[in-house]
């Protein structure tokens, strides 16, 4: 009997020590993982500002120059 009661101890706390570690583990990569994708949309859609931006610009100065 007590050995039936050392396994399943044994493996009830090595399968909860992992299940822990391995949740930690999955947690701090996916909250990176977010961080840099939103970082990155971020990026993107300052850069695609910018140049819708000088874009603007250029066909303003164009059209003041032509005298539209």
């Amino acid at each position: 009997m007590n050995d039936l009661m050392d396994l399943t101890h044994r493996s009830l706390s090595s399968d909860l020590d992992a299940g822990f570690g391995q949740s930690l583990v999955a947690l701090k990569s996916d909250a990176g993982a977010g961080f840099g994708r939103l970082r990155s949309i971020t990026f993107i859609t300052a850069c695609v500002t910018a140049t819708v931006g000088w874009v603007w610009l250029l066909v303003d100065v164009a059209e003041w120059l032509i005298g539209v």
